[in-house]
């Protein structure tokens, strides 16, 4: 993609172009992966083509939803890119899956069944996930902080050297 998406360069994606992309890139990877998983499930006994579309409308739909809702979210931290740098658009989308682990979690109820000493698991795993991306926003922030210090010094050197 180009750096300034009001000045589109020769040869590189625009914004929307790249959304496009990644949209008709995933739809045809799905045949094959589908294809694959279908067969040869991680859990529980393999299925066939009939099968799939023995799925009832609202199931299909629920997915095409999701996929739906996933796209527009990564268009929106394209988007945001251009005005907020890369890196921090790249972990402001980071921080969806907090959200919806939490959601699974605390929401929806999506491990009640669980064996014993798992929400103590998944408690773990959500403070250090939260302790990385504070991390994460520390050194960002650190870095924007450096900033402004490396051009007033620049500023100063080549005011001392001119003079």
């Amino acid at each position: 993609m180009f750096p300034d998406f009001t000045n589109p360069i020769p040869g590189k994606l625009s914004p929307y172009t790249a959304v496009v992309v990644f949209a008709v890139g995933i739809f045809l990877s799905n045949f094959i992966i589908n294809t694959i998983l279908m067969y040869k499930p991680f859990v529980g006994s393999p299925v066939s083509f009939a099968d799939y579309f023995k799925g009832t409308k609202k199931s299909h739909l629920m997915g095409i939803l999701g996929g739906a809702i996933w796209c527009i979210g990564m268009s929106f931290s394209i988007l945001a890119s251009d005005k907020a740098g890369a890196a921090i658009s790249y972990g402001l989308g980071q921080g969806a899956t907090i959200v919806a682990a939490i959601w699974g979690i605390y929401i929806w109820k999506e491990f009640k069944d669980a064996p014993k000493g798992t929400s103590t698991l998944l408690n773990i795993m959500l403070i250090c996930y939260l302790e990385a991306w504070n991390d994460y926003y520390e050194e960002v922030r650190d870095f924007f902080a450096f900033i402004p210090n490396y051009f007033s010094i620049t500023y100063s050197i080549n005011f001392f050297y001119s003079s």
